[in-house]
């Protein structure tokens, strides 16, 4: 049997796996658009990841090919992806290389429950095999916290990241606590894709760094288990182009590659693993769609909280992992039963670092210790149906376009939830500022879905 997979990212991968495991004789082709991203710089020792020569070099290069926004861009040595544009501004994360976007993601990982898998065909329970074998792949630190009393705990099978002492204070002050107007919050330590067993040699070390990449690899990258599976011999061929369409009947792929556009030969099975963007217009050429499915992209927003209460420094922290330390959930009947995601991150050095020249960051440094005890940075993840909506379409050269619908979920949105922590917190020592949250261009979570059997 001969099969062809498109892409090389974690839909992909998981696609590729399966298959192997059931079936490792059969013929497997992965077409990609491009190779693993070739970083602008060279890694760090795994030994000593912050090394100062390293992080000098990086934040030049950052300034001066990214400027400056906020918050400041994650990299993978130096390598972002560049943006697809959104009615004619920059907006969405193309991907286009050998791991897909799990080069530069935040390796936060969660189930969909049954609440958000309201009016689809199928079930959390359905679901359950197949997280299960993702988590199996990938490994999912965490622990059977307050989170479980939501998602469960069986998608967990590593030990869980170092949370600092602010987010345990945090957790403590939060959870479980209901409003009058029935909302409920819970929280627990992030669920995360990261090595956390000591054991073994890509295990985090906690220095820090995530934000300009890890160069232990202790960061999930689907990339890894394409070339361990690869290296089995699970991939018998692998070819570089970018896949237009599929041919139904034929079953045959059109590609375009650096000698041109041709027709592959056909296979038994196609199957899709170019992320969303990737996919849908594949789909949409393939069937002759001019205008295709809405796709939607999480409303996300980043604001401060302060803790005002009694500390010490020498409760700083010798070291943290500085993807999402602690998750909190705003669980609401106006949002049908689904849970608000907040992950709330440390004030790391990656934060003025960026902003500031290398000759004062000893300076900086001190100061950032303070705020490590003082200041988190929470980022507000609304619901689906407040998701901001792109239009997709095929233009007059046959290249995928996007239109801005609308913003989905604006700060009115945002604003009711954190209002909500607001008051969950009063006399917690824990303070939110009246100020405005600051809305995301993206937050790289993307969907979109075609009508099944004319439904």
């Amino acid at each position: 049997m001969k099969i062809a997979v498109v892409g090389s990212g974690p839909a992909a991968v998981s696609i590729i796996s399966a298959i192997y495991g059931k079936k490792p004789d059969v013929e497997i082709t992965v077409f990609d658009v491009g190779p693993e991203p070739m970083p602008p710089l060279l890694p760090p020792p795994t030994e000593n990841p912050n090394e100062r020569s390293f992080l000098v070099r990086l934040y030049k290069y950052l300034r001066k090919y990214q400027g400056f926004s906020f918050p400041p861009p994650k990299s993978q040595f130096g390598y972002i992806p560049k943006k697809v544009k959104v009615s004619g501004n920059p907006r969405v994360w193309a991907s286009e290389m050998e791991g897909g976007l799990s080069q530069i993601w935040g390796a936060s990982v969660f189930p969909m429950t049954d609440n958000e898998l309201q009016n689809w065909p199928l079930t959390a329970g359905d679901l359950a095999p197949y997280y299960q074998a993702v988590t199996d792949m990938i490994g999912i630190s965490g622990a059977d916290d307050g989170l479980s009393d939501y998602f469960g705990s069986a998608s967990i099978n590593r030990p869980a990241t170092v949370m600092l002492n602010l987010c345990t204070r945090l957790s403590a002050a939060i959870h479980g606590k209901t409003l009058k107007t029935g909302v409920q919050f819970i929280s627990g330590v992030a669920r995360l894709a990261i090595e956390t067993r000591p054991d073994q040699e890509t295990t985090c070390i906690f220095c820090g760094g995530c934000m300009s990449g890890c160069s232990r690899g202790s960061v999930y990258c689907s990339s890894k288990d394409f070339k361990r599976l690869k290296a089995l011999g699970a991939i018998k061929n692998q070819i570089f182009g970018k896949v237009l369409s599929f041919d139904q009947a034929l079953k045959s792929l059109q590609i375009r590659t650096d000698e041109g556009t041709r027709t592959t030969e056909k296979f038994d099975r196609i199957y899709l693993g170019a992320g969303c963007l990737g996919s849908s217009e594949i789909v949409m050429r393939s069937f002759n769609l001019l205008e295709g499915p809405v796709m939607r992209d999480t409303a996300l927003f980043t604001f401060p909280l302060i803790d005002m209460g009694k500390w010490s420094m020498r409760d700083a922290p010798a070291g943290s992992q500085v993807l999402t330390n602690l998750v909190v959930g705003h669980v609401s009947q106006r949002f049908n039963g689904q849970m608000m995601q907040i992950q709330f991150y440390p004030s790391f050095e990656h934060l003025w670092r960026y902003y500031l020249p290398c000759w004062i960051w000893p300076i900086a440094d001190w100061f950032g210790q303070v705020f490590k005890k003082r200041l988190l940075w929470g980022r507000l993840y609304l619901t689906e149906e407040k998701a901001a909506r792109y239009g997709l379409r095929l233009n007059q050269k046959d290249e995928i376009e996007l239109d801005l619908l609308d913003e989905g979920g604006g700060k009115y949105d945002a604003r009711q939830v954190l209002n909500d922590l607001r008051v969950a917190l009063k006399g917690t020592g824990f303070m939110l500022p009246k100020i405005g949250p600051v809305r995301h261009a993206t937050s790289s979570h993307y969907s979109s879905t075609f009508p099944y059997h004319g439904s």
